[in-house]
C-alpha cells in the first residue's frame, strides 16, 4: 500500500502585482567573484519605481542564508521553487556585472535573467554594455563621469525590452486558501481510483 501525498494548486483571476526577488548580483569585475550590493539596490529601486513589486532586500539575504546560498549570478532550480512556496515571488531576477571600471573610459556591463518562479524557466534574458566612449556630447556638457552615472543609462536600455507581457501573464493567476481536501481512500494502490472534495476558504 502506498501512502497518497496529493498537493494542489487553484488558479483564480486577480489584479494584484506580481512580486519579484531580486537576488544579490554577482560581480566580476575584478576578475574574481564577488557580491555588487549597490547595483544590486538601484536595480531593485529602478524597477520598484517603474512598477513592479520587489521582495525586501532582507527578506531575500534571510532565504539565501536559511538554505546556504553562496554563489550569486544563478540560482538552482530547486532554490528557483522554494522561492515561490517561501517568498511568494512569481518571479526570481538573478545578473551578474560583468565589467566595472572608471579609467580610461568608464564603463559598465551587465547580464539579467528572469526566472518563473511556477516552473524555474527563464522567460527573458538581457545583456548590454555602456561607457562614456558612446556618451560624449559637443563641449562634454551632460556627459556622464562615471560608472555610478552610466548605470541608470543602462537600466533605461534594459528596461526598453522588459517582459511585461510574461508579467501580465502571471498577473492572471493568484493563490486561493483552501478550508479543507478531503482524499478517499487515503491509502490505493495503483490503478485504484481516487475522489478529492475541496472546500475554498471565504475569506481570500
Amino acid at each position: 500500500l502506498v501512502a497518497i501525498v496529493f498537493c494542489l494548486c487553484v488558479s483564480v483571476s486577480t489584479e494584484a502585482a506580481v512580486p519579484i526577488a531580486v537576488f544579490p548580483l554577482e560581480d566580476l569585475a575584478a576578475g574574481r567573484s564577488d557580491v555588487n550590493l549597490p547595483i544590486t539596490r538601484v536595480l531593485s529601486d529602478y524597477l520598484k519605481q517603474n512598477g513592479n513589486e520587489i521582495i525586501a532586500e532582507n527578506a531575500v539575504i534571510s532565504f539565501m542564508a536559511n538554505h546556504r546560498i553562496r554563489k550569486v549570478g544563478m540560482l538552482e532550480a530547486f532554490n528557483v521553487l522554494q522561492v515561490l512556496e517561501e517568498l511568494r515571488a512569481g518571479f526570481v531576477l538573478t545578473g551578474t556585472v560583468h565589467q566595472r571600471k572608471e579609467r580610461p573610459d568608464p564603463t559598465l556591463a551587465l547580464s539579467l535573467s528572469l526566472i518563473r518562479t511556477s516552473d524555474a524557466r527563464t522567460v527573458w534574458s538581457y545583456a548590454g554594455s555602456v561607457t562614456t566612449a558612446e556618451q560624449r556630447k559637443a563641449l562634454g556638457i551632460g556627459e556622464p563621469i562615471s560608472t555610478d552615472e552610466l548605470q541608470y543609462l543602462l537600466l533605461d536600455e534594459m528596461f526598453v525590452s522588459w517582459p511585461w507581457q510574461r508579467i501580465n501573464e502571471m498577473q492572471e493567476i493568484g493563490a486561493v486558501n483552501l478550508d479543507t481536501v478531503h482524499l478517499q481512500p487515503t491509502y490505493a494502490r495503483p490503478g485504484d481510483e481516487i475522489s478529492c472534495r475541496v472546500t475554498v476558504r471565504d475569506d481570500w
